[in-house]
């Protein structure tokens, strides 16, 4: 007798279990189906949805999110999202519902929710904040919507299918995409504003809000402090760059422990020069003045708040990360200021996945006293997640009648594995 021959089929994995690891280590998942729902036709819930825009947006093709569905092509759905997931069920129209729920919700809540978890689990540290905001450029009109347009949803699905706390929720005001100050040297296009709150502890992303394209960052920092305080019930120090010293801010922040950098511009007091102390500071070679009203060196020595002022590039690499242009937040696609608003939300989230993968690796290299290969094949304890997923390139799903199987588990991707927690694991050990 003629023996059948085997069905096999070869899925792409790389570094996408590592992603997904991460997220299930939070439960996003879950927590997002407890926000909007899940209806019982759906075959994706939203949750997954964003499980699988988190590990589109952190695949690091050049593949902008309209080719949402053909990311996933040849990629192992079913076992990195759940079971029955097929890259037709992830198109671009299930995407928009989804993002016309986060919007509906709130941007800013359904972050400050998932972060929130994010630190539970990961233990972050947040003895202080660092508050800063970036311009992002976008093509197109983007004309403002009318107070009828605005009524009107973005997305296909019907009210009917709307949760409860949807149905309740009052519409949030749609940012307006126009020019302003650009940071990226663009002032030829319109643009948005992205504010962010960064610990140092692993530069995790604390906060995330989107504003209008012309908002001006001395107005908005001291607001954005107290609602973070309210959010966070969190009384330490709050740290943001020269922006927040204005003579309104400085009264308004009363009942807050700040630090800032002092423009060169000031124009409010009368400085008197000391000779002996001008020679002293000379000979450090200091180049700029800082500010607190922490006063008691016990609380926050001078040492300690430089430290602390310098940990305020946090977010300037969280902004250099989000305007890679291996991420998709390259060309902003979406037609309607509300869905870029929900779409932004769902790069900050990519980013705290990165940087809560990349502490954790690091932190558990170094209480093992061990390190991983670098590009140049030296040991590091502090390696790149960049660095991580591209040298898990080519790792695959192999399913033989039915029998899965994880090819090209090298030693050195093994090791790897064994400092990621045992949700990251368990995507390359599916038996």
């Amino acid at each position: 007798m003629n023996q059948q021959p085997a069905e096999i089929q070869v899925k792409d994995i790389d570094h996408l279990g590592i992603v997904a690891g991460i997220i299930d280590q939070m439960g996003w998942v879950d927590a997002v189906n407890e926000l909007v729902g899940v209806h019982s036709l759906e075959q994706v819930s939203t949750g997954q949805v964003l499980k699988a825009m988190i590990l589109n947006g952190l695949g690091f093709v050049a593949a902008p999110l309209y080719l949402f569905s053909e990311f996933f092509e040849g990629k192992a759905t079913e076992h990195l999202i759940g079971e029955g997931v097929k890259p037709e069920h992830l198109n671009d129209d299930r995407l928009g519902r989804a993002l016309d729920k986060f919007y509906a919700l709130g941007v800013t809540q359904v972050f400050t929710k998932l972060a929130l978890k994010g630190v539970e689990q990961f233990e972050v540290l947040i003895k202080s904040i660092h508050l800063d905001s970036s311009s992002f450029h976008v093509d197109g009109e983007y004309r403002c919507e009318s107070s009828k347009d605005a009524a009107k949803s973005d997305s296909p699905a019907s009210s009917s299918s709307a949760t409860p706390l949807e149905a309740e929720a009052d519409e949030p005001k749609p940012i307006t995409i126009t020019h302003g100050y650009s940071r990226d040297h663009r002032p030829d296009l319109k643009q948005f504003i992205v504010d962010t709150i960064c610990t140092a502890d692993g530069d995790v992303p604390l906060f995330l809000r989107v504003a209008d394209g012309n908002e001006d960052d001395k107005t908005a920092f001291v607001q954005l402090f107290e609602k973070f305080r309210e959010q966070w019930t969190f009384d330490g120090l709050c740290v943001a760059d020269s922006a927040l010293y204005t003579a309104n801010n400085l009264k308004a922040m009363k009942q807050l422990k700040w630090l800032t950098r002092v423009p060169l511009t000031l124009a409010q007091a009368t400085l008197v020069a000391n000779p002996e102390v001008l020679e002293v500071e000379m000979t450090r070679a200091g180049r700029f003045i800082l500010a607190t009203n922490v006063l008691d060196a016990n609380q926050l020595s001078a040492d300690d708040a430089l430290t602390e002022y310098k940990d305020q590039q946090s977010n300037e690499r969280g902004f250099r990360f989000l305007k890679d242009p291996l991420f998709f937040t390259a060309s902003v696609f979406v037609k309607s200021p509300k869905r870029v608003e929900a779409l932004v939300m769902v790069m900050g989230l990519c980013l705290l996945v990165y940087s809560l993968a990349q502490r954790q690796l690091r932190q558990a290299l170094a209480q093992a006293g061990e390190g991983i290969k670098n590009q140049v094949g030296k040991l590091t304890e502090r390696p790149t997640l960049r660095w991580v997923f591209q040298s898990f390139q080519s790792v695959h799903l192999v399913m033989i009648d039915g029998t899965k199987q994880i090819t090209n588990l090298t030693p050195e991707r093994l090791k790897i594995l064994r400092f990621l927690g045992t949700e990251a694991r368990r995507y390359y050990h599916p038996g």
